[in-house]
């Protein structure tokens, strides 16, 4: 659950290490472009440095599979973050991540729910040829750029005429 109390921590030896295996099936309500996520791994340590400071380091490991924004293929997208943080019951407005203690407890799961949701990228595309139809009775998709003809294209071309007769 990535809950602790500051009791639990003194008393471990330290680094406290953790190492938990949690779901994040909230993101996929919140998310419609997540189509699946794989049981987020958390590994991580926590070391004492004050009263009520404490530093914390997790890697966080796991995979979505995402809605490709081309052809709505499902893309797998494994990922890792590495990060490092602070815990205080004082929130300072630093330019570091910050996890407050509140209660006399650590809770990291609201911290990587938060991390994980950044990491996700909101488009993606697939390389894959997909059975979406490529063109209609008044369409088709192309690869190539649009043509940007210059609305005096017209009249340099009568201009270019005219001197020719001279």
């Amino acid at each position: 659950m990535l809950k602790w109390t500051i009791n639990q921590i003194r008393k471990a030896p330290q680094p406290f290490v953790f190492s938990e295996e949690i779901r994040l099936d909230e993101l996929l309500v919140l998310r419609n472009d997540i189509e699946g996520l794989s049981p987020i791994q958390v590994d991580g340590t926590i070391s004492i440095r004050g009263e009520d400071q404490f530093s914390i380091k997790m890697i966080i490991t796991g995979r979505a599979d995402l809605l490709a924004a081309n052809n709505l293929e499902i893309v797998p997208f494994p990922f890792t973050i590495e990060v490092k943080a602070n815990a205080s019951s004082l929130y300072n407005d630093q330019d570091e991540d910050v996890v407050v203690i509140s209660e006399h407890e650590i809770d990291l799961q609201e911290f990587v729910y938060g991390l994980v949701d950044v990491e996700l990228p909101t488009h993606i595309t697939s390389s894959e040829k997909s059975n979406i139809p490529q063109e209609g009775a008044h369409w088709k998709i192309s690869d190539e750029a649009p043509k940007k003809d210059s609305p005096f294209a017209q009249l340099r071309q009568l201009i270019e005429d005219d001197e020719k007769k001279k």
